[in-house]
């Protein structure tokens, strides 16, 4: 450590400077941002940050947009999402045919270990565009006001929340919770 050629890391050295213009040189020649290495991180450190941080902004982002329509001739916040989930659900595959898929390996010999793997990402697959589909039919007509509405969502409901709001939790509730399902399935 006590050695010339001693650096924490790359162009991290200890500075030995007698003056203090000499010191403040050494400053503003630093990065103005640390690479994670230098702190004995690893490099994925630095992604794990920046991806927190941008969620955090968008989050924020999304909690100051306006609720309701100021009167303006803009779209008001259902009208968005309805229109968004319906772009969804048009773009969403048809579901899978149990039957033309068991058919289909069969083929191509369905204990193979591929179409046996095959086999249950297909199901894992129709399982989430299953949920997806439902989900958004249900926020289609939360927002028509046509939903019939469970016990948690009346509670909800009570507490002032706007049948979209009560949706929207539930939908990522759902959705959360089916990620779940497939990551653990993964690993």
């Amino acid at each position: 450590m006590f050695a010339d050629t001693f650096q924490f890391y790359t162009d991290y050295k200890i500075p030995k400077y007698k003056t203090m213009e000499d010191v403040m040189g050494f400053i503003e020649q630093l990065r103005l941002v640390d690479s994670p290495e230098a702190f004995g991180l690893h490099a994925n450190a630095d992604i794990t940050y920046q991806t927190k941080m941008s969620t955090s902004v968008l989050e924020t982002i999304m909690s100051i947009q306006p609720k309701d329509s100021g009167g303006g001739s803009g779209e008001t916040r259902e009208s968005v999402v309805y229109r968004l989930a319906g772009d969804m659900l048009s773009k969403l595959p048809p579901d899978y045919i149990p039957h033309e898929v068991k058919d289909r390996l069969k083929k191509y010999g369905h204990l193979q270990p591929l179409n046996i793997f095959l086999k249950q990402e297909i199901d894992r697959m129709q399982r989430v565009i299953g949920v997806v589909r439902t989900t958004l039919t249900d926020l289609k007509l939360a927002i028509d006001g046509t939903i019939i509405m469970s016990e948690s969502d009346k509670s909800n409901a009570k507490n002032r929340k706007p049948e979209i709001d009560v949706v929207m939790e539930n939908m990522k509730t759902t959705w959360r919770n089916l990620g779940d399902i497939t990551y653990t399935i993964r690993n």
